[in-house]
């Protein structure tokens, strides 16, 4: 009994440990293709202030700067809030996961009832 409570725990971190793997793929993917908008984002801004500094809207300098600085801060506050709801969720699913091994542990633990 207690070689296959060892059979069925192990096989129970390696789909844990596989999940994870997965979890850190997606996650990287996910990232990759956020970033990739962003860069996108960020592009057509600086093109879309070039564009009204090239027809007299914006003169100045400085504004077309903090302008910039300004996408460029709004994006990393964006990934910011991604990562953080990101990483939220995962420690709730971790949480969850845990919790349930060790409900099923403390039951394998239990003495059982013998009438």
């Amino acid at each position: 009994m207690v070689l296959n409570n060892d059979k069925y725990f192990a096989s129970k971190a390696r789909d844990i440990d596989e999940f994870r793997a997965q979890l850190r793929l997606y996650a990287t993917e996910c990232e990759t293709r956020v970033e990739d908008l962003r860069n996108s984002v960020n592009e057509l801004n600086t093109s879309f202030i070039q564009l009204q500094r090239g027809t007299g809207y914006s003169n100045n300098s400085d504004i077309t700067v903090a302008e910039m600085r300004k996408f460029e801060l709004q994006a990393v506050k964006e990934k910011l809030d991604h990562t953080l709801a990101s990483n939220y969720e995962i420690r709730e699913q971790l949480r969850k996961q845990l919790k349930s091994m060790l409900i099923t542990q403390q039951e394998r633990w239990k003495p059982s009832n013998v009438a």
